[in-house]
């Protein structure tokens, strides 16, 4: 006999470059706006983001030097991975 648990969070990650050289960002900060629920981009521009509760987010990418990019109706289902790719303009 084998028991199967079923997870009650989802997962977020994705990617954030350089809109004009398409070069990655490592250090651009990734937040699920009003949870305190976010990470940083490694050297390759990647970040993943664990345990998001199921639900409907505004994910935000910022960093020093760019313009901040929204992504709204985000949709995070439980036990899936939501994939997204910021390009962010040099400000």
């Amino acid at each position: 006999m084998s028991l199967l648990y079923a997870g009650f969070t989802g997962k977020l990650t994705g990617r954030v470059i350089d809109a004009t050289t398409a070069t990655p960002l490592l250090g651009c900060n990734i937040v699920a706006e009003n949870t305190v629920l976010g990470a940083g981009t490694d050297v390759n521009g990647y970040f993943t983001i664990f345990n998001i509760p199921p639900g409907t987010y505004s994910i935000r990418a910022e960093m020093i030097g760019y313009g901040e990019m929204i992504y709204t109706d985000v949709v995070v289902n439980i036990d899936l991975t939501t994939t997204l790719e910021f390009a962010l303009t040099i400000e």
